[in-house]
């Protein structure tokens, strides 16, 4: 009645028709678009965006409830990581929703605005990449948006090694 075409699919997992989330201005549009997904699902790769509605604090709960073969320090340091650091920021946001631009900006926050030194942030970013990638695993993501390059590398000081010199000074004042 609006002039505008729709198009609707049969939805892989429910079996039932699903329409387009938009109508098209023309039959060619709506073809291409239906073509699309077709393909999609045909390849196995369609992906429901409405899993991604899930918000980013159940992933984290889910995954972290799985972590207990952990070590209790282990498990308290994610914890933390998580509650003081991660969740502030994508606690109340839809998984799907969560783009690498966020990611970098949420690492520059941290480096910005916290007293958080930078191995600290790059185990921050680890886990957060870490509960991204479980989320894509349960296919509720098409992508992990934590892409950011040297973002989970940890620097750590070149270790001094000590001279000839020292290993026999300290040789020398160890008794027998």
């Amino acid at each position: 009645s609006s002039g505008r075409w729709q198009a609707r699919f049969r939805d892989p997992e429910t079996n039932l028709y699903r329409n387009a989330p938009r109508t098209f201005a023309t039959k060619t549009a709506a073809a291409k678009w239906l073509a699309a997904i077709e393909t999609d699902i045909a390849r196995d790769a369609w992906h429901d965006p409405k899993r991604g509605a899930v918000l980013f604090r159940q992933v984290a709960e889910q995954w972290f409830a799985t972590k207990l073969h952990l070590r209790p320090s282990t498990q308290h340091i994610y914890r933390t990581m998580l509650d003081c650091h991660i969740l502030p920021t994508f606690a109340d946001v839809p998984v799907g929703s969560i783009t690498t631009l966020d990611v970098q900006m949420w690492i520059s926050d941290r480096h910005r605005n916290t007293r958080m030194g930078p191995n600290s942030v790059a185990k921050a970013y680890k886990l957060l990449r870490t509960v991204m990638e479980s989320a894509l695993d349960a296919g509720l993501i098409v992508r992990n948006p934590c892409r950011v390059k040297g973002a989970g590398t940890e620097r750590l000081p070149e270790m001094r090694c000590a001279t000839v010199e020292e290993v026999a000074a300290i040789a020398q004042a160890v008794e027998p």
